[in-house]
């Protein structure tokens, strides 16, 4: 009888007993009976004769207790759940039998015991009646571990970025092209894997790990057991974040656990301060992502009522967290194949949760006025956004997210925003845009409604040109807007010194009040970059004009505008009419979806 026939006995009384067909002390017995046979066998003196290889008799090592590993992701399981039920994997979440983890386990010893056949016979020792410990060592420089590192440097060769990918979802992320994971990485998430489970399956067997007769060979096995290892868990994350609508936080929440937890433990044996930097700034961030996940778990998954004030608490310490990775992070002098996708995945995880924590500052608004669940308010503000403007960036969409929550409390009657509430103007512009043919009735006016349209406004310096030809310039100070809902095509404009508007919008700048609740208010489209961005280039393409010119953000303001409707002969029209004469007229939509949303959540 073979090794590995007293190893399939004791299989199978394993899944007997699991299924009920054996009582405990039957069981007992049987498994003693059958241990000692094994034990007994492998006090034997090992040969390698004709290229088969059997464990080293020099180094005997006792038996590892097996894992039972998922078939389809090969993350370990717990052993004390009752296994004659399906298993649910706490790693993928799918359900399998105690057989199919079984069988994928015997079909993978047979290719490992292929393999290091194979390998041990072309190092030639197949003739030897021994292996001693200085030849066990030449097998493995030689042969074991460049075959083994060779085969992982291939499969990983276009996974190393994993790390840059965030480590948890969020709804709103698959909008954002480079947040999306590696697809690579995310088929082997799906079941892609047989290869990651085969290279896994060696560099962890006893059979190899026997070979590695040195500290220093140990430690080079376990520099690439943790490149596998720690892949596998990235997978599962990746599968989860290309699909958010069907992601479980829990099963996230184990895969980055499980990350750690082969992090701290490899960290305390690396030796190389490089290598240990880049560890610990990886194990810095992890700590922030858990951080984060305990407040998305119960929020977003668990629907459990929470305080907001405590959510908000919570999430600052996760970003404390996080901008202590990123300094780790920086610090790194490690490989920037692996220290550069760890930087930028802890600035993608940051950013994530700084947008999350702006939509509980949303919801806790909100919440002082109504109450509705956060599962709700979450998804109709998410779908809210998306309906106003195709979101180019995560910084476009927390700058869209700060500038609801701004406008909320600005209802609400928690923060003034800068605002001029004057509507004197408007009836005189309302007839001044009436159209009146030369024969025939004038148009009428039909609907009228006014809103809060928000602005971003700057200071422009400019040289004032003096004389015909221009030869010196007296330098001015003047305001320069530009309507934050126009993204596509941007409309801006100047107030130079002597226009009349400009006094109003100075003063305006510095007059803080909360917005009116019989009014709509949009909020803003453009963040503050995009319109700082528009307004230099703007400003650079009128050169001529206005000679040199420095532009200085100063805030958002709102500024009075109305919706107007005219009814001609046999036609209407609609126009948006404001206190500046530049306003975006493409505004149906979002007056539309803003009119809805302020109905349920701004009144």
């Amino acid at each position: 009888m073979e090794e590995q026939d007293i190893q399939d006995m004791l299989d199978s009384l394993d899944m007997q007993f699991a299924r009920g067909k054996i009582d405990q002390p039957t069981y007992s017995e049987l498994k003693q009976k059958w241990q000692e046979k094994l034990r007994a066998f492998k006090k034997d003196p090992v040969a390698v004769s004709g290229g088969v290889y059997a464990p080293p008799a020099s180094a005997p090592t006792p038996p590892k207790a097996e894992e039972l590993k998922c078939p389809a992701c090969f993350t370990p399981t717990d052993l004390t759940q009752d296994l004659s039920k399906p298993i649910e994997c706490p790693g993928c979440g799918r359900a399998y039998m105690l057989r199919q983890s079984q069988d994928d386990a015997q079909m993978l010893k047979q290719g490992l015991k292929t393999w290091i056949e194979q390998t041990i016979a072309s190092s030639g020792a197949g003739g030897s009646n021994s292996i001693d410990m200085n030849a066990r060592r030449f097998i493995f420089k030689k042969d074991l571990y460049p075959a083994l590192k060779r085969d992982i440097d291939r499969q990983l060769e276009m996974l190393e970025d994993a790390p840059e990918a965030p480590l948890f979802p969020l709804s709103v992320m698959p909008a954002f092209r480079d947040y999306r994971p590696n697809p690579q990485l995310v088929a082997i998430g799906q079941g892609n894997n047989q290869e990651i489970k085969s290279l896994s399956s060696r560099v962890s067997a006893q059979e190899v790990q026997d070979f590695a007769a040195v500290e220093a060979d140990r430690q080079q096995l376990k520099a690439l057991q943790f490149r596998i290892t720690t892949l596998i868990y990235y997978a599962n994350i990746a599968r989860f974040l290309e699909n958010a609508e069907a992601h479980s936080y829990q099963l996230v929440r184990h895969n980055v656990q499980a990350l750690q937890k082969e992090c701290s433990t490899y960290a305390q044996e690396v030796a190389d301060p490089s290598h240990r930097s880049y560890l610990l700034a990886l194990d810095a961030r992890i700590s922030g992502a858990l951080l984060l996940l305990d407040v998305l778990m119960p929020t977003l998954e668990q629907g459990r009522s929470f305080a907001p004030e405590a959510a908000r608490a919570q999430l600052d310490r996760a970003l404390a967290q996080y901008a202590k990775a990123a300094q780790q992070a920086a610090a790194s002098t490690y490989n920037p194949l692996y220290a550069v996708p760890l930087q930028q995945g802890i600035q993608k995880d940051m950013l994530l949760a700084q947008v999350f924590y702006e939509i509980i500052k949303c919801y806790e608004v909100v919440l002082r006025t109504s109450q509705v669940e956060f599962g709700a308010f979450y998804y109709h503000l998410i779908h809210y956004t998306r309906a106003l403007v195709t979101i180019q960036s995560p910084d476009q969409m927390l700058g869209l997210v700060q500038s609801i929550g701004r406008l909320l409390a600005a209802r609400s009657g928690d923060v003034p925003v800068p605002v001029i509430v004057d509507w004197n103007w408007l009836d005189a512009a309302i007839q001044a845009n009436r159209r009146k043919p030369a024969f025939g009735a004038a148009e009428t006016t039909g609907t009228v409604v006014r809103h809060f349209h928000p602005y971003w406004v700057a200071t422009l310096n400019y040289a004032e040109k003096q004389g015909i030809i221009f030869k010196s310039g007296t330098g001015r100070e003047a305001l320069i807007l530009v309507d934050a809902t126009s993204v596509e095509t941007p409309v801006i404009g100047y107030l130079l010194a002597n226009d009349p508007v400009l006094p109003v919008i100075s003063t305006g700048i510095h007059n803080y009040n909360l917005l009116d609740k019989q009014y709509m208010a949009l909020p803003a489209l453009l963040s503050r970059d995009m319109a700082e961005q528009t307004m230099k280039q703007y400003t650079s393409q009128r050169a001529a004009e206005l000679g040199a010119t420095i532009v200085k953000m100063i805030d958002l303001i709102y500024l009075p505008v109305a919706f107007v409707s005219y009814a001609g002969k046999n036609q209407t029209r609609e126009i948006l009419l404001g206190r500046l004469n530049f306003v975006n007229q493409n505004l149906r939509n979002a007056l539309m979806q803003t009119h809805q949303f302020l109905q349920q959540y701004g009144a």
